[in-house]
């Protein structure tokens, strides 16, 4: 039955060294819940192992590392621990803990002195004991002795083996301490880099907060002076209606028929009121207020004359219609046509849409 259960294991090891890993698990699964006594402890080890190598070679390190922790836990037999830690030293090294895989390589090196120190010791105790057995009668006196240095040897071995366990469990101690402060520094960074990210994006939204209404405040400056234009145009313009309409009356008295002087002179002043030429300052200003307006306006339809900017102009401070006819003396009838006419200008379809392509620019 012994010779059986090596012969599955060595069946399952061949399978899997032939990547036929559904075989191997075939074979070991049910195999290794047969391997719970001490006497099949070497047995159950090494199957462990081989389930480990498949899960490794199947992309899954940590049942792989599950199960070699396994194989660790129940191993009785010290021999065993250079398969187990070469285990541990190869699953690290395909998880990319080289770390790790470095320090058991470390510990497979000192379970291999440790084995061949004892090994040896063996070797030479049987020697010896030979040599007693020849010479057992000369050398009765001398066999107490012979036992206190081999057991004062054992313990001195496992004595050493237990200072370089120490040794690497304070070597290993040490190594955690350094790398959680490390991993507590590079937190503290992390916080750092995060808390200056948050402070240097509060500082952006300030600025752009800032820069908002400050641009707020300007459009609404330049509002209010184009609204102080527009209202001294049309309150002009409202003045020069009543002069206009002032001047009709005058005509129209039966003294102006025995005047003719004061008739034509009236006539002048009524044509210096209909000329659209006397609203330079009104342009002066606006162009002052709205200067990049007039550029791009410009720059865009090189076309225009200065009466098309004028009305235009009128148009972007959202006068109506009837507010521009006043302005330029001119019928309601007749702003609608130059309306179309500056419309055409600027290549819209609908004359409708001037006030939404000028607000645009």
């Amino acid at each position: 039955m012994d010779i059986q259960r090596a012969l599955d294991i060595a069946e399952a090891k061949n399978a899997m060294e032939r990547k036929d890993y559904k075989k191997t698990l075939a074979l070991l699964n049910p195999l290794i819940n047969k391997l719970n006594t001490p006497e099949y402890n070497d047995h159950k080890v090494s199957a462990l192992l081989i389930l480990s190598k498949v899960y490794e070679d199947e992309k899954n390190p940590e049942k792989a590392l599950s199960v070699i922790k396994q194989a660790q836990k129940e191993n009785l037999n010290y021999s065993n621990m250079t398969d187990i830690y070469t285990r541990f030293s190869d699953n690290y090294f395909a998880g990319g803990d080289y770390r790790k895989s470095l320090e058991y390589k470390d510990s497979v090196l000192v379970v291999k002195d440790s084995l061949n120190a004892i090994q040896n010791q063996a070797m030479y105790q049987n020697s010896e004991i030979k040599l007693k057995l020849q010479d057992s009668q000369k050398e009765l006196t001398n066999e107490k002795k012979l036992k206190f240095y081999i057991i004062g040897f054992w313990i001195a071995v496992v004595a050493f083996i237990l200072w370089l366990f120490r040794g690497y469990l304070q070597k290993n101690k040490q190594k955690r301490r350094l790398a959680e402060q490390n991993e507590q520094i590079i937190a503290l960074e992390l916080k750092n880099k995060e808390n200056y990210a948050l402070l240097l994006e509060k500082q952006i939204k300030e600025k752009e907060t800032v820069a908002l209404l400050e641009k707020e405040k300007l459009k609404n400056e330049l509002e209010n002076k184009n609204r102080k234009i527009a209202a001294n145009a049309i309150h002009l313009a409202q003045k020069n209606d009543k002069i206009e309409d002032y001047i009709l009356r005058l005509k129209e008295r039966p003294e102006m028929k025995t005047n003719p002087l004061l008739a034509k002179q009236l006539d002048q002043l009524k044509e210096v009121l209909s000329k659209e030429d006397n609203s330079d300052d009104f342009l002066n200003h606006f162009q002052e207020i709205n200067s990049k307006f007039i550029k791009s306006l410009k720059e865009k339809h090189n076309d225009l004359t200065l009466n098309d900017i004028r009305y235009i102009s009128y148009i972007y401070m959202n006068l109506s219609t009837k507010e521009i006819a006043s302005i330029f003396n001119i019928t309601i009838e007749a702003c609608r046509k130059r309306k179309e006419r500056i419309s055409k200008k600027l290549n819209l379809e609908n004359s409708n849409d001037l006030y939404a392509y000028i607000s645009s620019i």
